[in-house]
């Protein structure tokens, strides 16, 4: 505590506030070390720190049940009550659940999240911005983001970094295809039913996707989804609607 408790101090004489970078938390020792190590900078700093929970191996757990160090809700849950610290939650993707963990630590008191596009990062990746605007948008509404961006940054993604898997939740060129046939007679009847979309959770417009491909030819296809892919190729072969 005393060799981290350093350059905290340092960076608070030189007027920064600190972000303290609890690395590995999920894995830690919460009541003998993090909360009176948390308690100790609070008290340096009076109260100016601020301090980052890091899943640093993706081991935690968006289960309200499960307990701490992996269970992210009952986590900052606990770290909150004991220090009224302002936290943030830094989530990897190892086990497949940053965005469910960073969700989690959000709802139950976390401050910040720390996205990357597409999850860029260590190993798995961290926790996908893009998945984490989609998710503010359903937790508490629009405030007017404009997500058609979101397919332009996917394609500099591909271009300047690494590709970006075409199933990727949000930003994938393939997200909206389908080739089960219930699902294709739904995407054609969609259009016509008083309740909106019914077998996609949004239009592709919304994230730039404006030439989505809905319909792909296998052997789950059905005759609403064929109907519509040789419709698709008489109108590009002779420009008038199939």
């Amino acid at each position: 505590i005393e060799n981290y408790l350093a350059p905290i101090m340092t960076a608070v004489e030189h007027g920064i506030r600190p972000r303290v970078h609890l690395e590995d938390a999920t894995k830690a020792d919460i009541h003998g070390w993090v909360i009176p190590f948390i308690e100790r900078v609070m008290k340096e700093t009076k109260g100016l720190a601020c301090f980052r929970i890091c899943d640093t191996m993706g081991w935690g757990l968006p289960d309200p049940h499960a307990e701490p160090p992996s269970g992210i809700p009952k986590l900052v849950s606990l770290l909150f009550e004991k220090t009224s610290a302002e936290l943030e939650f830094h989530g990897h993707n190892d086990f497949g659940l940053a965005t469910a963990n960073s969700i989690s630590a959000w709802v139950y008191g976390c401050n910040r999240v720390n996205t990357s596009f597409a999850g860029l990062g260590e190993r798995t990746g961290n926790t996908p911005l893009e998945q984490m605007v989609a998710a503010m948008v359903r937790l508490y509404g629009d405030p007017g983001f404009d997500l058609t961006c979101l397919a332009e940054i996917a394609d500099l993604m591909e271009a300047e970094v690494y590709p970006v898997a075409s199933k990727a939740p949000v930003i994938g060129r393939r997200i909206f295809t389908t080739q089960a046939g219930l699902h294709q007679t739904g995407v054609q009847k969609q259009g016509d039913a008083p309740g909106g979309l019914i077998y996609l959770p949004y239009s592709p417009s919304l994230v730039g996707r404006e030439e989505a491909e809905l319909h792909l030819v296998g052997s789950l296809s059905g005759m609403d989804g064929l109907v519509a892919v040789l419709n698709q190729a008489i109108a590009e072969a002779t420009g008038k609607p199939g």
